[in-house]
């Protein structure tokens, strides 16, 4: 298309918006002007407001971590650790006093026991020795509580306040992700690997006469109050390497479902050569729900294990189960965000194969251990279902690692053909729930993060698709302003706008479900001007219900965070960031049953939005809500003019260039939308999910479902009937 016509057409395009605004404009001044009350239930929706995006991405979403008990069975190898490998330590120390060759974190709770730290490696992240690297001679916990680290030379320039990250990796414990059977022996064999592994090290099983050492693993652990979230069905496989280590070693290998359902039982031959053991069998998974156990015991003798693996025999890309990236391709989020708790790891370790992944851990606490999926398998997810990548980095990466981290993002974004890769540094350095790998510090936190992105930047090659975030706390609009206002580096500063946190015990289901539509739009707005005036964007890393304070019970608490109306209030609350003018925004999250209130016991039905991955699709609303928006959210997007008393109860936002609306309603009663859109069809698509009913949701069987029809279009205008507390959308 030339120049001359492409504006030629927008200048036609221009002039029919204006035509059928004014059209509306003097209809509804008409009926008021002629003393009709008809409006009182009508609202006249135009799609000529501001433009707020050239060319808005999908809504977005938090992939989040992988696990072996509830929802968040994510990977298609369903053991953690199957690699055999031994857990990498790293954390930050907030210096809050330096003497000599001392330092001493300013965190009680941090503290490990005596000598932990000894033989590690400490790296000064930030004031005049920022970049300075060398050894830690020992650790200590202070009488006072606070850990004392002793370094290889004089903490010269060192003041309070200065971040350092500690790295270690002797950690002794054998199997870390694995359970032992009872009496069982076994030991890390860190100078064995089977051939080619990725992985660093193997595991041996020790046996006696009388006494045989079992490695037990356990999924699907949940419980009662789920059901089988990981049904087995279909070809499975179980495979790993072996061999014997002393001469008459026999192991043994069982797979069971709660000790009824026997999916696999075999006795395994083995040799003095390192072999791979594989079984596939057909996973019939009809009996009742329980944990799924695999036992590998060995017998009469040594046996060395490495790299296994149990699950589907066919997954989906980059290593995922099949109903992942189904569940994802249906969902088309326009950004997928990697926070899986990786802030102690290396960047060794984020880009390692799945065998050669390490456990790591930023918490003190031998469960603190967490098994993350790499990098390169998250890209390849991304690139499968179209999203783009959203990475959040690790604080304790070095300068070389800043560096390599920048070329590896160049090179992984020029493979998958992404237009942007946003990097966010940390994960809510605020909150000190993530002290140990986060900096509160907004002064900081910012000259910290400045330093990692421009060593980011120089390694990349000033990749301008690299996108640089630091984060900062929503509800205090004074994070994100100092969070701005200090970093230089930083194209961005992420908030999460969670709403409905509290509910109490008076409040009836319709005050809840009214409740959940009330959030005000004015805070957002307002960080998102602030942003702007600092010559940054904001951008979104969660959003969703936070319905996690009160005295509610369980009951009126789900209701509410899993009835139809839920998905609505998620879509409006996107939508308002949208009217703010933040681009990406990520709903957090993918999968996740149920979790913990804050005060007190008991349990809620978030954050996932789906119900559960047994099955591809098991939406619930607010999955289906974000389902929906991102069938609308595509191209220029903007403001939506409405005339009518019902404007107040809706919130629209118009995609493509006017031919595409969301709009959702938080009117107690019913409104008919009257909206001019193109329709050279004569009619046009209107999907409804309908919150005006309380008890219909998707947690037992799929109740809620998008109503689908056709509305005639004429000249260009249509209507059509919005419920109570409901989201319509409406497309060619």
């Amino acid at each position: 298309m030339s120049v001359n016509t492409a504006t030629q057409e927008s200048a036609l395009a221009g002039r029919r918006r204006e035509r059928v605004r004014r059209a509306w404009a003097a209809l509804a001044a008409g009926l008021l002007l002629s003393g009709c009350n008809a409006l009182s239930g009508t609202a006249t929706l135009t799609p000529d407001g501001p433009l707020l995006d050239a060319n808005l991405p999908r809504y977005g979403l938090n992939l989040g971590g992988s696990g072996t008990w509830g929802a968040e069975q994510l990977r298609a190898n369903i053991l953690a650790n199957p690699g055999f490998e031994a857990v990498l330590d790293r954390t930050i120390v907030i210096v809050k006093a330096a003497e000599g060759r001392r330092i001493v974190d300013d965190s009680h709770w941090l503290a490990r026991p005596d000598g932990f730290w000894s033989g590690g490696r400490y790296d000064i992240r930030s004031g005049t020795a920022a970049g300075r690297r060398g050894r830690v001679l020992d650790s200590q916990k202070r009488a006072d509580g606070f850990a004392e680290i002793l370094l290889d030379v004089n903490a010269d320039g060192i003041k309070a306040g200065d971040v350092v990250v500690l790295t270690r990796n002797a950690d002794l414990q054998a199997a870390p992700g694995w359970w032992l059977g009872k009496d069982s022996r076994i030991a890390s064999a860190p100078d064995e690997a089977r051939p080619g592994s990725p992985g660093r090290q193997s595991l041996r099983l020790m046996a006696t006469p009388g006494r045989p050492a079992e490695l037990l693993h356990y999924i699907d652990t949940i419980g009662d109050r789920a059901g089988k979230l990981l049904p087995v069905q279909g070809k499975w496989t179980l495979e790993f390497w072996a061999r014997a280590a002393s001469p008459g070693a026999r192991l043994h290998v069982h797979f069971d479902r709660g000790g009824h359902a026997v999916f696999l039982d075999a006795d395994v031959a083995l040799d003095a050569s390192w072999r791979r053991h594989a079984f596939e069998f057909d996973g019939r998974d009809d009996g009742p729900p329980g944990v799924l156990t695999l036992g590998i015991k060995a017998s009469h003798g040594e046996v060395l294990l490495d790299d296994a693996y149990l699950g589907e025999a066919v997954s989906g890309a980059g290593g995922f189960r099949r109903a992942v990236v189904d569940t994802l391709k249906t969902l088309q989020p326009g950004v997928l965000r990697d926070w899986q708790g990786q802030l102690g790891d290396t960047l060794d370790n984020r880009l390692a194969a799945t065998h050669g992944h390490r456990p790591a851990r930023y918490r003190p606490g031998d469960n603190e251990a967490q098994n993350h999926y790499g990098l390169p398998d998250f890209f390849a997810l991304c690139a499968e279902i179209g999203a783009q990548p959203w990475v959040v980095a690790p604080t304790t990466l070095d300068d070389a690692e800043w560096r390599q981290f920048g070329a590896w993002l160049r090179e992984a974004a020029d493979r998958h053909r992404f237009t942007t890769v946003m990097l966010e540094f940390g994960n809510e350095n605020w909150n000190t729930i993530f002290r140990p790998g986060g900096i509160p510090d907004a002064a900081t936190h910012a000259a910290v993060a400045d330093r990692a992105f421009r060593l980011l930047h120089e390694g990349s090659r000033n990749d301008t698709r690299i996108v640089t975030v630091a984060n900062a706390q929503f509800v205090n609009p004074d994070s994100p302003r100092a969070v701005g206002a200090r970093t230089k580096e930083a194209a961005g500063v992420a908030v999460a706008p969670y709403f409905l946190y509290r509910l109490d015990s008076e409040a009836s289901l319709e005050d809840a479900r009214k409740a959940a539509f009330e959030e005000s739009d004015a805070l957002i707005r307002q960080e998102a001007d602030t942003a702007r005036r600092q010559g940054k964007r904001l951008v979104v890393y969660e959003e969703n219900f936070h319905t996690t304070l009160g005295n509610a019970d369980a009951a009126m608490r789900n209701a509410v965070v899993t009835n139809a109306a839920s998905g609505a209030a998620l879509a409006r609350r996107l939508l308002q960031g949208t009217l703010a003018g933040v681009r990406e925004q990520a709903v957090y999250s993918f999968a996740g049953f149920d979790s913990y209130l804050q005060e007190g016991k008991g349990l809620v039905r978030l954050w996932g939005i789906t119900r559960d991955l047994a099955d591809a699709n098991r939406l619930r609303p607010t999955g289906i809500a974000l389902e929906m928006l991102n069938r609308v959210a595509t191209g220029g997007t903007r403001a939506v003019t409405c005339a009518g008393i019902p404007c107040s109860g809706l919130t629209a936002v118009a995609f493509d260039e006017g031919r595409r609306l969301a709009v959702v309603s938080s009117r107690p009663q019913s409104v008919t939308v009257s909206l001019a859109l193109p329709c050279p069809q004569g009619r046009l698509q209107l999907a409804v999910l309908d919150g005006s009913d309380t008890n219909p949701n998707n947690e037992n069987t799929m109740q809620v479902r998008p109503r689908m029809e056709f509305i005639d279009c004429r000249d260009g205008s249509a209507s059509f009937s919005i419920p109570p507390y409901s989201l319509a959308i409406v497309l060619p």
